[in-house]
Parts: C-alpha cells; structure tokens; sequence
C-alpha cells in the first residue's frame, strides 16, 4: 500500500493497488497548462531588457537542475526516499556595478523544481515525481575577480523570491509485467481543502562560476526556506532544494 505521507503529496491520484494475485485499474487525467506561465515570463523578460541601458552587463543563462525536496513531519523525514528530479532552467540576469570588484545581479529565472521517488511493496513497484514551474527572482551580491586575461572568477549570495505557477504530480504503477500511470495537476493557492502546496516562496542563493570573455560557466544552489505546504498540522513541512549548472552569455551595457 502507498504511505500515508505519499497519499498527501499525490493527492487527487487515486492509485488502486491490489493484493499480491490482484491486479489495479484507474484513469489518466490531463498533464498540466503553460499558456499564462509563458505570457508572464515573456512580460517580465522584456522588462529586465529594458533596464541593458543603466546596467553594466546583461546575461542570458540556462542549464541543468536537479531539483529536491526537504519533506518531513514531528514523526519522520520522507525526503529520505527522495532523490533528484532532472530539470531545466532558463532566464536573464542584470548586472549592476557597485564598485570597485562587487556588483548587484538581479533577473528573473524560469525553473523547475520538485522530486522522484521510486519504492517497491509487495511486488509493487512505484515511481513518482513531482515537477512545478517556478518564476524565480534572485537579488544577489556578485562578486568578481580576474584570474588571468580575460578569465574571471565570480561567486554569488543572497535572497530570491519563487513564485508557484504551474505543475503536476505523475505516478507510474508496476505489478506482474502490467504497467499503469496517472497524472493529476498541482494547484499552488492558500486553500487547504483544494490546493497542493503554496504559490510564494523565500529561499537562499549561492553560486560561483568562471566568465571567460562573454561566455559565463557556473554553478548555484537554492536552499528554499519557506514551508510551501498547505497541510501544516503535526510539523508537516515541505520546502525546495534545488542545484543548478549553467552556461550563458552576456551582453555590454552602456560600456
């Protein structure tokens, strides 16, 4: 049988499983909308554009993520079953000097987050995954230093506000050679009766990285310090992990 803690998270999916000689049946809903999240994120993309004109560097970045989850109550940690979903990021950051090696980075950044989990009971075996499109919004502290020519050395600290858009959580059921996989959609909101975790989110950002001439190689963590679930009786708490490694380039501003 799937864990009480799992039957939260995946709430909406109704998973029959059956006994050893039994076998499961169930539909499969519809996988989630990015229409309004891609208006938005084209909106505020434009926006920082706008600002190439006071800023000293404008920078395009994208990558990898393998996002994460801290998911634990007063009784135990269910995160420990977790592990890395492989996810993706894109987004557009400002540069803005403070003087002398330090500088203001700040944008907007597309990203997924979430987790997989894979269990077996009884000859059951469950693999699950949570995927949620987050519009994330760093303001961090750059600090830059030249190693040799035109090879800089960067690292990266501060806050960062995500906002929940969009998501869904699948689940894929195997019993004796039958395969069976439900989708249900996640709804970020304040409601405890309908929604499945909270929409904002407050976190830390650290991260580091060589920029060698225009091209920008680097690497960050997001240590997400919201609690972004609904359901918070008993210490219930459910916050975002999530590493990132990306590639960029950036463009000159006024000089």
């Amino acid at each position: 049988m799937i864990p009480c803690k799992w039957q939260q998270l995946v709430a909406g999916i109704n998973l029959w499983t059956a006994t050893s000689a039994g076998t499961f049946d169930h539909s499969t809903k519809t996988i989630i909308k990015m229409k309004n999240t891609t208006r938005l994120f084209i909106a505020l993309f434009a926006a920082i554009l706008g600002f190439q004109v006071q800023a000293q560097t404008v920078s395009i970045r994208g990558g990898l993520s393998l996002a994460n989850m801290l998911d634990r109550d007063n009784i135990e940690t269910y995160s420990s079953m977790y592990s890395n979903n492989v996810g993706w990021h894109l987004g557009m950051l400002v540069d803005f000097p403070l003087g002398g090696i330090a500088s203001l980075e700040t944008g907007v950044v597309l990203t997924t987050k979430g987790m997989k989990v894979e269990e077996e009971f009884f000859g059951i075996g469950i693999e699950a995954r949570a995927r949620m499109y987050y519009l994330d919004v760093p303001v961090l502290l750059k600090v830059t230093a030249p190693i040799s020519g035109k090879v800089d050395f960067y690292a990266t600290a501060g806050p960062y506000m995500g906002y929940g858009m969009s998501g869904n959580i699948e689940a894929t059921l195997r019993f004796m050679g039958m395969e069976e996989t439900e989708s249900e959609d996640i709804s970020f909101g304040n409601d405890k009766e309908k929604d499945t975790f909270k929409p904002l989110e407050f976190g830390l950002s650290f991260g580091g990285g060589l920029q060698v001439n225009a091209f920008v190689i680097g690497m960050s963590y997001d240590l997400g310090l919201t609690n972004i679930s609904v359901y918070q009786k008993q210490g219930t708490t459910v916050k975002n992990r999530i590493l990132k490694f990306s590639v960029g380039y950036r463009f000159s501003g006024n000089g």
